[in-house]
């Protein structure tokens, strides 16, 4: 909206300097606020007064409709869509496959009639009903949610996607979810903690932390003996990780952009690395290197960069790693 505001300010410069006369046709589709409406409106009216020009906005919002109407009766709901009709769009838009199993097309149907004839089903109502919908599903295995905080249900997901959600303070990490392989929370910038019923997870191989900037606080982790991939990316404000047990299972470990975040102990005497990655991590990561190169000789890919208190690499460290296929290192301290 921004973006359109200052193109019109140009726009009323020509117009006022009587270098261009202007009729437009302005369409804006999907919107779901109208914070900017009236600054809007009034840059529309300062490029002409005569008529001739005109604004289409279409909306799911009610209120929405009702800000932006500029007469009475200037208002067009279209007919509600049959749920087979809904489904149809629904099933062409998300599925790439041209078959799908019978439990699959249950689902979906579930999930259009939820929608209440409307496509997108994207007002907050609608979105609780699909989640309700899908709760009755005990074996869907696989999930991607935006701003819904009730997981409570989902007892047999193994795959779980949390993003971009500004409402979420506390992840919605229940018991129930004790059978999660992977689990990604993303650009869940208002998060500040985990919560405590994830920290007794067995079955977890990947765990994936990507720009929740306010991220402070993990419970002690005491389980995690089947941990892969661990990634923790752009969480500015976490200090520690407190892993109890050591991963002798985990692969690949990636730490990035995140200033703050001490070193993991128990990451010391790691044999199955094949991939790693210290980027922009916080005090103490260097004292872990050189057990972690001695130890790791099927290590392919190390990346170390940006450590501040790391000076120098042994080059006895570096020569161990026979399989090395891929090294970036930079970013020493100047001390």
């Amino acid at each position: 909206m921004n973006a359109l505001i200052n193109i019109l300010k140009k726009k009323i410069g020509q117009a006022k300097r009587g270098k261009k006369q202007i009729k437009y046709l302005l369409v804006l589709d999907d919107v779901w606020s109208v914070e900017k409406w009236d600054e809007l409106k009034n840059h529309l009216m300062g490029i002409i007064k005569n008529g001739g020009n005109g604004v289409i906005v279409t909306t799911c919002i009610q209120d929405v409709a009702s800000k932006v109407q500029a007469l009475p009766n200037q208002m067009h709901q279209p007919g509600r869509l049959e749920d087979e009709e809904c489904w149809s769009i629904i099933k062409e838009r998300a599925l790439i496959a041209s078959s799908m199993s019978h439990e699959l097309d249950l689902i979906g149907k579930e999930i259009a009639k939820q929608c209440r004839g409307s496509d997108s089903g994207s007002s907050g109502y609608n979105s609780e009903k699909v989640m309700e919908g899908l709760q009755t599903h005990t074996n869907l295995q696989s999930l991607t949610v935006s701003n819904y905080q009730d997981l409570e249900g989902f007892s047999s997901l193994q795959n779980l996607s949390i993003d971009i959600s500004n409402e979420l303070e506390v992840l919605p990490i229940t018991k129930r979810c004790s059978s999660l392989e992977k689990l990604r929370i993303s650009s869940c910038k208002n998060v500040s903690k985990i919560g405590d019923r994830l920290s007794t997870s067995t079955y977890l191989k990947e765990l994936d932390l990507y720009l929740c900037s306010n991220l402070s606080w993990i419970p002690d982790f005491e389980g995690f003996s089947s941990l892969q991939n661990l990634s923790i990316d752009s969480c500015k404000e976490l200090a520690s990780f407190p892993l109890k047990v050591p991963l002798s299972s985990l692969k690949k470990l990636r730490i990035h952009d995140c200033p703050n975040l001490k070193y993991i102990p128990s990451l010391d005497g790691l044999s199955s690395l094949t991939e790693l990655e210290l980027n922009k991590g916080g005090e103490g990561w260097s004292c872990l290197l050189p057990n972690m190169l001695r130890s790791n000789t099927s290590l392919f890919s190390l990346t170390i960069l940006n450590l501040l208190d790391l000076i120098w690499i042994p080059d006895d460290n570096l020569g161990r790693l026979n399989c090395l296929g891929k090294l970036a290192i930079g970013g020493f301290s100047e001390e």
